[in-house]
């Protein structure tokens, strides 16, 4: 009987032991599986992170992010609004953001609407804040993809790279690369005009610097900008008063407002009447071109530099007709 029972203890020994060993095996098979799916990176700011490598939900948190995303075949769960815009950007198709959620504005989004989206990685590009950073941290990792003034191809490649796009990306680059060269033979005459870029806010007019995105994409072109404008450094001039309207002025003057309706469109349709407005060469000429200010005035990813090459072509071919 004792014999019995010293058997029956070793077995049960035997049994406990074989359990433990398979749990261990179990939680470094699951814990080697976490690892492997994910993987070190740098981002735009220079943060090292542990990121998903095949990222399934991803959110947009800038209209760059949701432009490139889009650009390279891959659509985010959520993005936030477009700038000044209740809504995805103006020049996106409704084709093209079917099926996503917004999560508010930009800049200041609900971290309610974040968190229902159950994201695994989170897209941060140009102006953030500390705080910011640290809470959608906790939510899933958070990349900065771009930072302010840096070129618009440098941050839509770091995306690619992110969402291991390369081929996409040099696809998609081929194609800009190609547009460039076919407006720039379509509009041989006006190569060598200036180009203004005008956003009109509530108390008056600003003009961009060559820092700005669009003004970027008319480099490529070749066209050049007026002296006053022609500068590096901040993105924009201050609001410029009626008597300083000189500075506006250029062979071609593309303007418009960050928003389609308020006091900056009003404020901008009772001063383009003044006799002062009116004196501009550009405006002489028939070259006053109306453009959307929020693709024109801002930030852009490679969707909107296609946008801004179509409203150059198709303003100075019709004024050719």
């Amino acid at each position: 009987m004792k014999r019995l029972t010293l058997i029956l203890m070793l077995l049960g020994c035997m049994l406990i032991t074989a359990c433990d060993r398979s749990k261990s095996q179990n939680t470094e098979s699951q814990a080697s599986q976490t690892t492997t799916d994910m993987r070190s990176y740098t981002d735009a700011a220079g943060r090292q992170l542990t990121i998903p490598r095949h990222p399934k939900r991803i959110i947009a948190l800038s209209e760059v992010d949701l432009d490139a995303m889009l650009a390279l075949g891959v659509k985010p769960v959520a993005a936030t609004d477009g700038r000044g815009q209740e809504g995805f950007p103006r020049y996106l198709d409704e084709s093209q953001t079917q099926g996503i959620t917004s999560v508010g504005r930009l800049g200041n989004p609900s971290m309610e609407a974040i968190l229902m989206a159950k994201p695994d990685l989170i897209l941060l590009g140009g102006f953030y804040t500390d705080q910011a950073l640290e809470k959608l941290s906790a939510i899933a990792p958070v990349v900065v993809t771009y930072t302010l003034r840096e070129d618009w191809k440098k941050g839509f490649e770091r995306v690619a790279g992110l969402l291991d796009k390369q081929d996409a990306y040099d696809t998609f680059m081929a194609q800009y690369d190609q547009r460039i060269q076919q407006v720039r033979k379509r509009l041989d005459d006006h190569i060598h005009d200036t180009v203004s870029i005008i956003r009109w806010n509530p108390k008056g007019p600003m003009f961009m610097y060559n820092t700005v995105f669009a003004s970027k994409v008319i480099s490529d072109i070749g066209l050049k900008r007026p002296e006053y404008q022609d500068k590096d450094g901040a993105p924009h001039s201050p609001i410029l008063s009626l008597e300083s309207l000189d500075q506006l002025d250029g062979d071609w003057i593309f303007m418009g407002t960050l928003m389609t309706q308020g006091d900056a469109v009003s404020t901008m349709a009772s001063a383009t009447s003044t006799p002062a407005f009116k004196a501009l060469k550009g405006v002489q000429n028939g070259h006053l071109i109306p453009v959307d200010g929020s693709l024109w005035t801002s930030v852009g990813g490679p969707l909107a530099a296609m946008q801004v090459l179509d409203d150059v072509q198709k303003a100075m071919s019709q004024a050719d007709e």
